[in-house]
């Protein structure tokens, strides 16, 4: 897992990809291989199978917030507006105090053009305190214009 995350983050996706499909095959629900195997797939633009292999396991969200962090984020990426508000609606009924995940679910919420549920959730994450400047400066730019 390592060393496939190590070429995965190196740009070696031949490398990585080589090592993780017979790991899959050993161990085809181990959580942290699927989330790796899916950023490889989205870094091989190859959202769908991405979101295929995301959406073949529901781990707990305590001990896997990475996941669905990913899966918000791949599927918004993929167009997939209501798996992203799922994904990040999962992450703050475990954490709401989460800026950064209340931003995710916003930009998903505006791209659907629910314009008054993105204004909330942009506000509910400027308001969290737990969001990085440039994210905060995003939102803050974002809620105007909805």
């Amino acid at each position: 897992k390592v060393l496939a995350t190590i070429w995965l983050s190196q740009k070696n996706y031949r490398q990585a990809e080589q090592l993780l499909i017979p790991l899959g095959d050993v161990a085809p629900r181990d959580i942290e291989l699927i989330i790796i195997q899916a950023r490889l797939y989205f870094s091989l633009k190859q959202l769908d199978q991405s979101m295929n292999l995301l959406l073949s396991e529901r781990p707990a969200v305590s001990k896997h917030t990475d996941y669905y962090e990913l899966l918000g984020y791949v599927a918004r990426s993929n167009q997939q507006y209501d798996y992203s508000v799922q994904s990040y609606r999962t992450l703050l009924e475990y954490d709401a105090s989460r800026g950064d995940w209340w931003v995710g679910m916003a930009i998903a919420l505006d791209l659907q053009g629910k314009n008054k549920l993105a204004k909330e959730a942009y506000r509910r994450g400027i308001e969290s305190g737990r969001i990085s400047q440039s994210l905060s400066d995003y939102a803050r730019k974002r809620i105007p214009s909805l």
